[in-house]
Protein backbone atom coordinates (compact mmCIF):
# COMPACT_ATOMS: atom_id res chain seq x y z
CA UNK A 1 0.00 0.00 0.00
CA UNK A 2 2.80 2.03 -0.26
CA UNK A 3 1.60 3.70 -3.46
CA UNK A 4 -1.84 4.78 -2.24
CA UNK A 5 -2.38 8.32 -1.69
CA UNK A 6 -3.77 9.25 2.03
CA UNK A 7 -7.48 10.25 1.66
CA UNK A 8 -7.67 8.40 -1.87
CA UNK A 9 -10.20 5.66 -1.91
CA UNK A 10 -9.33 5.00 -5.38
CA UNK A 11 -5.37 4.88 -4.59
CA UNK A 12 -6.16 2.54 -1.91
CA UNK A 13 -8.15 -0.18 -3.98
CA UNK A 14 -5.84 0.66 -6.83
CA UNK A 15 -3.36 -0.44 -4.93
CA UNK A 16 -4.67 -3.25 -3.79
CA UNK A 17 -5.64 -4.51 -6.75
CA UNK A 18 -1.74 -4.41 -8.17
CA UNK A 19 -0.68 -6.34 -4.81
CA UNK A 20 -3.43 -9.37 -5.84
CA UNK A 21 -2.35 -9.41 -9.69
CA UNK A 22 1.23 -9.14 -8.33
CA UNK A 23 1.23 -11.61 -5.25
CA UNK A 24 -1.65 -14.22 -5.50
CA UNK A 25 -2.48 -13.89 -9.27
CA UNK A 26 0.63 -14.95 -10.77
CA UNK A 27 0.62 -17.81 -8.42
CA UNK A 28 -2.44 -18.66 -8.79
CA UNK A 29 -4.02 -18.16 -5.59
CA UNK A 30 -7.25 -17.41 -5.00
CA UNK A 31 -7.94 -13.81 -3.75
CA UNK A 32 -10.93 -12.71 -1.49
CA UNK A 33 -10.88 -9.10 -2.72
CA UNK A 34 -13.55 -8.10 -4.91
CA UNK A 35 -11.62 -6.52 -8.00
CA UNK A 36 -11.62 -4.26 -10.39
CA UNK A 37 -13.96 -6.10 -12.60
CA UNK A 38 -16.40 -7.59 -9.48
CA UNK A 39 -15.81 -3.85 -8.20
CA UNK A 40 -17.65 -2.39 -11.34
CA UNK A 41 -20.52 -4.81 -11.07
CA UNK A 42 -21.23 -3.98 -7.91
CA UNK A 43 -21.48 -0.26 -9.00
CA UNK A 44 -23.39 -0.59 -11.82
CA UNK A 45 -25.96 -3.18 -10.10
CA UNK A 46 -25.97 0.03 -7.29
CA UNK A 47 -26.53 2.55 -9.32
CA UNK A 48 -30.28 2.57 -9.47
CA UNK A 49 -30.53 2.43 -5.98
CA UNK A 50 -31.20 5.86 -3.95
CA UNK A 51 -28.07 8.08 -2.85
CA UNK A 52 -28.73 7.49 1.53
CA UNK A 53 -29.37 3.72 0.48
CA UNK A 54 -28.52 1.53 3.62
CA UNK A 55 -26.26 -1.37 1.95
CA UNK A 56 -25.14 -4.46 4.29
CA UNK A 57 -22.15 -6.22 3.03
CA UNK A 58 -21.45 -9.70 4.46
CA UNK A 59 -17.83 -10.88 4.46
CA UNK A 60 -16.03 -7.47 4.58
CA UNK A 61 -12.53 -9.01 4.32
CA UNK A 62 -10.14 -6.10 4.21
CA UNK A 63 -13.04 -3.81 3.26
CA UNK A 64 -12.08 -3.01 -0.43
CA UNK A 65 -15.70 -3.71 -1.76
CA UNK A 66 -17.11 -1.44 0.86
CA UNK A 67 -14.42 1.20 0.19
CA UNK A 68 -15.79 1.31 -3.60
CA UNK A 69 -19.70 1.39 -2.58
CA UNK A 70 -18.84 4.62 -0.38
CA UNK A 71 -16.96 6.36 -2.86
CA UNK A 72 -19.36 5.81 -5.47
CA UNK A 73 -22.29 6.59 -2.99
CA UNK A 74 -21.03 9.06 -0.32
CA UNK A 75 -24.27 9.03 1.49
CA UNK A 76 -24.83 5.62 1.63
CA UNK A 77 -25.29 4.06 5.36
CA UNK A 78 -23.06 0.81 5.16
CA UNK A 79 -22.64 -2.33 7.33
CA UNK A 80 -20.55 -4.63 6.93
CA UNK A 81 -19.95 -7.86 8.84
CA UNK A 82 -17.09 -10.01 8.73
CA UNK A 83 -16.84 -13.57 11.16
CA UNK A 84 -13.15 -14.55 10.13
CA UNK A 85 -11.52 -13.54 13.38
CA UNK A 86 -8.44 -13.13 11.55
CA UNK A 87 -10.10 -10.04 9.16
CA UNK A 88 -11.79 -8.08 12.27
Amino acid sequence: LEHARPGSVASVCDAMDEFVEAAWATKRQWSKVAGISKAGIIGNALRGSKSQARLLEIGTYCGYTSLRIAAEFPNASIMTLEMDPVHV
